[in-house]
């Protein structure tokens, strides 16, 4: 999160789910292997894509309940959800 958060005034995330599922959990999408049918690889990659948002999901509260990071904004489609990083537990950020 830190690495894409903003740099000026107060750092906030907002790079996404697949973002956060890839580069900071290590998760991937499948790939289709050859003469692996339509229907199974989109089986395979919406039980993957499910799988992936409840992981992060249950990531980014444990960092919002540690106190590591505050919900900015709700996602909804089109729009990620933004979260501050806490950098002083013991000062507010400023945004």
């Amino acid at each position: 999160m830190a690495k894409e958060a903003r740099d000026e005034g107060s750092p906030v995330y907002w790079g996404g789910w697949g973002k956060l599922a890839t580069e900071a959990l290590g998760k991937c999408l499948p790939e289709r292997s050859p003469g692996m049918p339509e229907a199974e690889f989109e089986q395979a990659t919406r039980s993957a894509v499910k799988s992936q948002q409840e992981i992060v999901r249950r990531a980014v509260a444990e960092l919002v309940r540690a106190g590591a990071i505050r919900p900015e904004g709700r996602g909804r489609t089109g729009s990620n959800a933004r979260y501050a990083l806490v950098m002083d537990p013991d000062k507010p950020n400023e945004t």
